[in-house]
């Protein structure tokens, strides 16, 4: 990522805490081939029926959009054995939820509604 042209995203990949997976136990990279119709529709697809499987699993889940930064690099993609002929789209965090049933914050009991 440090050497994308995109300035802020140079900049996060180069700091040396950032972490795109934010340190999840396990990824998921989520590729698909370059020559089908749909694979991006198709990946993301995939990816929410991931997220939904996760949580009723109570499983901590995030989808990461910005993983595909991570492999422009060809040494990444060589490094997972992702095949040539595929393209990253996704990431996929997922992780035990640090707290259980955490409490929904205060709430603002105003209702406000604006009409034209």
């Amino acid at each position: 990522m440090q050497t994308m042209e995109i300035e802020w995203i140079s900049k996060l990949g180069a700091m040396e805490d950032f972490n795109i997976f934010h340190r999840a136990p396990t990824v998921l990279i989520v590729s698909g081939r370059k020559d089908a119709t749909t694979p991006l529709v198709d990946c993301a697809a995939a990816v929410q029926n991931m997220l939904l499987a996760a949580e009723s699993m109570d499983i901590g889940s995030c989808w990461i959009g910005f993983a595909r930064f991570f492999f422009v690099n060809p040494d990444n993609m060589k490094k997972l054995e992702i095949p040539e002929d595929h393209e990253v789209h996704f990431g996929v965090a997922l992780g035990y939820k640090v707290t259980k049933n955490p409490q929904a914050p205060k709430r603002n009991q105003n209702v406000y509604k604006y009409f034209k």
